[in-house]
């Protein structure tokens, strides 16, 4: 939590009370369904934010003539820790910033970044602030989306626990992910499981150089990723995927009793759109104007 002494020990308490009398819990990954179902017994769903409009469709990403240009690798956001981009600097002034015959370019989104690791020429894409969509359309530009996660102890918890927003935008892009951190790291594990793209553990600049262009040079396993980016939009984050969750969440303790008798429960999920859960505890989306929760209401 951040906190130590007195302060965290009687946070942590009063948390492991609260995860040990919920009847469920909703998290955000799969290392949290694991450490919060061991550790304190809890009844976890995931639930991630879905993918709404997304502007990078299949049959925009088909072979064209990318081989003549540049390649890119992307990245939006922040770092917990910048010595992940200057070692990444370092293994591109291993090859002097070329792949082959082709050139490489990191393209950098976001509004702070320190360099320490530009001893040699490079090629960096300094984008600023971005909306979410340009960004996205960005990322699509690139050939791979840098996804740094820290190593160091410090940041463990964070590690095994989170499912940055950085993943879901890298995914909304279309291009394969560069999961460059611990191997017990969630995002890492949810890499190698479904097959969106590369993981590397190793801090040594000469490792990271060839696991990388190993990747993007084998075109086989390159545009398998990314099919596979496609796929898991639809698996893990399409609107379907989130409503039907989101149902599961309210399901059993509060709404099996209530639904048995045959009435669906109305449950607001984002400004002006509602969703019936049925006895089946199937999802039907309607609209109700300007409206956010309505219609369901119960005491523990």
């Amino acid at each position: 939590m951040g906190l130590t002494g007195s302060v965290g020990k009687l946070l942590q308490k009063y948390f492991s009370e609260a995860m040990r009398i919920s009847d469920r819990v909703a998290v955000v990954s799969e290392g949290m369904v694991e450490e919060y179902s061991q550790k304190y017994g809890c009844n976890c769903v995931i639930l991630r934010h879905a993918m709404r409009n997304t502007t990078v469709k299949p049959d925009s990403l088909a072979p064209d003539n990318r081989e003549n240009n540049p390649l890119r690798i992307g990245f939006a956001g922040t770092f917990y820790d910048m010595g992940q981009l200057n070692m990444l600097l370092e293994a591109l002034n291993l090859c002097g910033w070329k792949i082959g015959d082709r050139p490489i370019f990191i393209r950098m989104i976001g509004n702070w970044f320190r360099f320490n690791g530009m001893s040699f020429p490079c090629n960096i894409e300094l984008m600023g602030w971005r909306s979410t969509d340009e960004t996205s359309h960005l990322l699509s530009e690139c050939d791979l989306n840098f996804l740094p996660i820290p190593f160091s102890e410090e940041w463990q918890d964070l590690a095994v626990l989170c499912f940055p927003t950085k993943l879901s935008t890298y995914l909304s892009s279309g291009r394969p992910v560069f999961v460059y951190g611990p191997d017990y790291a969630s995002s890492a594990k949810f890499c190698k499981q479904t097959g969106i793209g590369i993981t590397c553990t190793s801090q040594n600049p000469e490792q990271i150089l060839k696991v990388v262009s190993s990747f993007l040079c084998d075109q086989e396993r390159y545009h398998q990723a990314r099919s596979n980016v496609f796929q898991v939009r639809e698996d893990y984050f399409s609107l379907c995927v989130m409503k039907r969750q989101f149902a599961r969440f309210f399901l059993q303790h509060y709404l099996q009793s209530y639904c048995a008798a045959g009435h669906g429960i109305r449950v607001g999920f984002c400004a002006g759109e509602h969703y019936l859960i049925r006895p089946d505890f199937s999802t039907q989306s309607f609209v109700l104007p300007r409206t956010l929760i309505c219609g369901l209401r119960w005491h523990v």
